[in-house]
């Protein structure tokens, strides 16, 4: 009777087994990440977090929060499709890369067409990060940008130039002779 019930539990373990590993072959094997890179954002599950955490350190009101999520959702769709163009383009320059004599002259067009692509793409998110500068008041605005140079800000990194700390300090001018 045991040995029965070992078999019975040892068939129920291999189905749920072999069941896992179709639809994980299911999923790998059809198109349907690739089809949806471009629509579901990769950061959307962290951009609620990121928007708590800039709301509660920033101190925006109810307000002011209904409309940093209409100038975000501005952002995002006026900065959407160039960064779909850019991931477009370093795929391409990743295929180039991959070929066994690639075409320079193909792969120095692509790098102009991103660089100018990602010069784009900075003006919108520069814009758009305007709008939300308007909605804030004087003293939102100086945490803004405290946390936004935060984000940028290269100094963690040993060996890295480190622009000084007090307001309109630039980058050190570079060494001579490397």
């Amino acid at each position: 009777m045991s040995n029965r019930i070992l078999i019975v539990v040892l068939l129920i373990s291999v189905a749920i087994n072999l069941a896992s590993v179709i639809t994980l072959v299911f999923h790998w094997v059809s198109d349907a990440p690739v089809k949806q890179s471009f629509v579901r954002r990769p950061f959307d599950r962290r951009a609620a977090v990121h928007h708590r955490f800039f709301a509660r350190k920033i101190g925006l009101d109810d307000n002011q929060i209904e409309q940093f999520d209409r100038i975000r959702q501005e952002m995002t769709d006026v900065t959407q499709p160039v960064r779909r163009e850019i991931m477009i383009r370093r795929h391409e320059l990743m295929n180039l890369l991959s070929q066994s004599d690639p075409d320079t002259a193909k792969a120095a067009q692509l790098i102009d067409e991103i660089s100018k692509l990602q010069t784009e793409h900075e003006r919108r998110a520069f814009h758009g990060f305007l709008k939300i500068r308007s909605i804030l008041t004087p003293g939102q605005q100086e945490k803004m940008g405290m946390l936004l140079n935060m984000l940028i800000d290269p100094c963690p990194a040993p060996g890295r130039p480190c622009p000084g700390k007090e307001p309109g300090a630039g980058f050190p001018a570079p060494e001579s002779g490397r």
